[in-house]
């Protein structure tokens, strides 16, 4: 056939086309699909409203509802005049025919449903929680068979029209029911919603006003949506589920080993999913921009706890696998944007609402923080926040830039801005305790890397706050630090054995008490007995090189002066010990008693291998090295589960 004949044609089917419009009962063209059909202006007393537009998509095949889409964000309350929802969900949703209602045609009624649950409210809520009430068995066993595809895509509309509907109150056990039990679908259907939470959109913005002798100008601009914060706190609610053991077990089960294994494998398979998915990174981004980037307004509970449910998931997902722990830990700290954009700005915020808080409590004369309703949330954000980076910061590699910025960063210092808050919170003062000694910020001995980090002030207002618990949160503070439960704790660190001494109420003043108690020689730490003003021999410095230059200085002091003649006659400073060379910038903690000379005529069996003294109690190590007791216990507590002359394991059930 020529193009003319084509031509001629296309004109016939256009007049055909313009009479069906009118009062022509002419049958539509059988061979006319989707997109092909002319334009067909309506009458001029017709409303272009949502029934118009549905009646007009539902003449292709398959139905095409883009313009339908369009009008559910720009006019959406054209929706509720008529059956407009029902009829979309009975005659698309529900559609057994792929011709009629194909996967893109489905995704369009999800979408302008989820469009209009996300600006409505009241009465028309309910109008689209009755329409869904029709969704029938073929549409479930629709989403079923479309869930072995690459892309849940079905599965994240739903969900998300769902959250909107319930006002973003859905459980993960409804979310498990959705994905018909599969976890691992389950939680790539939220990561696939934190993917598609921006969405752009072209606007024509004016430029420039038209004046006298100018042009006015309009220029595209490209708009962001993001997704709202209430459905950000959802999906941080949900993720939390997949790790909680309840959501496996039914209460009242019978649970066999093989269960408990099984459980395991579940969490092997969702670490692989939240390695690979970077759904870390995800979550940290979206809540960063929907809580701290918009507005520095003190946190609501809601956000709080939602907050503390993000940091259980990464947690649990730590505690329970099995593999893969070690990269996940490593993935924690320096792969993803966790410490930037969600641990640090949220304890920011906190300990700034919680020294918000402590001024109100003390200018009403209001100190009991725990019986306050607005306290309990923030709490278990700060320490769910505190649990999360204990973790992160384990044997972390200092010369990783982001360790670098969270000891620059330390938000313990911001923490204790507010003592009263901390120390109501036991548990809060515990974690700050081992995430000091994991990041290694109470080594008295280090030089300084910045102007912010002064270990002596951190570890004095650590003290100060230590002061302030009673006695039996103090026990649980004991406990805390030296159990530590599931969470790794650098142990073998000096930071750690200061941390243990501020808690024992100093722990190397016990041992210079037992020193001066013992029958051997003095030690020249020991006060002389001609001391009256019964002070200890251990001076307190500021800073451990202030220390070091104040024994240089009283040394250099003992050669050019002479004894002072009104305290007595006191032993020359220089029968101290002989000097050494000091090319080492490092100082060890003030744990160690110099060795007293013990007689001769002793046997090594009944001397102390670590300071010499007569034994009262020994205890004998699998090696054959002899202590006494009471030395080695506290050498076992404060420096770790090490031999101090061999270096080898040691634990205080090895002695005998």
């Amino acid at each position: 056939m020529s193009s003319g004949s084509n031509a001629g044609a296309a004109r016939k089917d256009a007049t055909r086309g313009n009479r069906l419009t009118g009062h022509s009962t002419a049958p539509l063209h059988p061979l006319l699909k989707k997109g092909s059909c002319p334009a067909m202006p309506p009458r001029s007393n017709t409303k272009l409203g949502a029934k118009w537009q549905l009646d007009a998509a539902l003449l292709s095949r398959p139905v095409d509802l883009t313009a339908l889409v369009s009008l559910s964000q720009t006019s959406p309350d054209d929706f509720y005049e008529d059956d407009t929802l029902s009829r979309m969900v009975k005659l698309l949703l529900n559609a057994e025919s792929d011709k009629k209602a194909d996967k893109d045609t489905r995704l369009d009624v999800l979408t302008i449903l989820s469009n209009l649950a996300a600006s409505s409210e009241g009465k028309r809520r309910d109008d689209i929680r009755e329409a869904l009430d029709n969704v029938n068995d073929f549409m479930e066993q629709y989403l079923e068979k479309e869930s072995s595809g690459s892309e849940p895509e079905l599965h994240k509309l739903m969900l998300l029209l769902l959250a909107r509907c319930f006002e973003y109150s859905i459980k993960t056990e409804d979310l498990l029911e959705l994905c018909r039990g599969d976890r691992a679908l389950g939680l790539e259907t939220v990561v696939g919603l934190l993917e598609d939470g921006e969405t752009y959109t072209t606007e024509l913005r004016r430029k420039q006003a038209p004046a006298m002798g100018r042009m006015g100008q309009w220029e595209h601009r490209l708009v962001c949506h993001r997704h709202e914060t209430p459905l950000v706190l959802q999906l941080c609610r949900l993720v939390r589920g997949f790790t909680l053991p309840q959501s496996y077990f039914a209460a009242g089960e019978k649970l066999l080993e093989k269960d408990i294994a099984s459980f395991n494998d579940e969490m092997n398979l969702l670490l692989e999913i939240t390695l690979k998915s970077r759904l870390v990174e995800k979550l940290s981004l979206a809540c960063y921009e929907g809580l701290f980037a918009v507005s520095d307004d003190d946190l609501k509970e809601d956000e709080h706890r939602s907050i503390a449910c993000v940091h259980s998931f990464l947690q649990n997902m730590y505690f329970y696998a099995t593999s893969k722990t070690e990269v996940y830990r490593r993935h924690l700290l320096c792969d993803t944007p966790l410490i930037q954009r969600l641990v640090l700005p949220y304890l920011e915020r906190g300990a700034a609402q919680a020294a918000s808080l402590q001024c109100h409590a003390d200018s009403y004369g209001r100190g009991d923080f725990k019986k306050r309703q607005s306290v309990k949330p923030l709490a278990a954000g700060v320490s769910a926040s505190l649990r999360t980076l204990v973790v992160a910061s384990f044997r972390a590699p200092p010369t990783r830039t982001v360790v670098a910025l969270l000891k620059r960063l330390n938000p313990t210092a911001a923490l204790l801005e507010a003592p009263s808050f901390v120390a109501a919170h036991d548990r809060i003062f515990a974690l700050l305790l081992l995430l000091n000694a994991n990041m290694g910020a109470l080594e008295l001995g280090r030089e300084a890397e910045s102007k912010d980090e002064n270990p002596h002030e951190l570890l004095h207002g650590l003290a100060r706050v230590y002061q302030m618990i009673d006695g039996d949160a103090r026990e649980r503070v004991r406990r805390i630090v030296k159990e530590s439960g599931a969470l790794p704790v650098a142990r073998d660190t000096p930071s750690f054995a200061a941390v243990l001494q501020m808690l024992n109420d100093g722990a190397s003043q016990r041992q210079l008490e037992y020193v001066r108690g013992s029958p051997g020689a003095r030690s020249p730490l020991a006060p002389s007995d001609s001391d009256d003003d019964g002070a200890t021999a251990e001076p307190e410095y500021s800073t451990r090189a202030e220390a070091k230059a104040d024994s240089l200085r009283r040394q250099r002091d003992a050669k050019e002066a002479k004894p002072r003649s009104l305290l007595g006659d006191l032993p020359s400073l220089e029968r101290r010990r002989p000097e050494v060379e000091d090319d080492d910038d490092y100082v060890e903690p003030a744990l160690e008693v110099y060795r007293a000379r013990p007689s001769d005529d002793v046997p090594p069996e009944f001397r102390c291998a670590i300071n010499g003294h007569l034994l009262k109690e020994p205890a004998r190590t699998p090696q054959g090295l002899v202590f006494e007791r009471a030395t080695i216990k506290l050498w076992l507590e404060t420096r770790g589960s090490v031999c101090p002359l061999t270096g080898e394991a040691l634990t205080l059930d090895d002695l005998i």
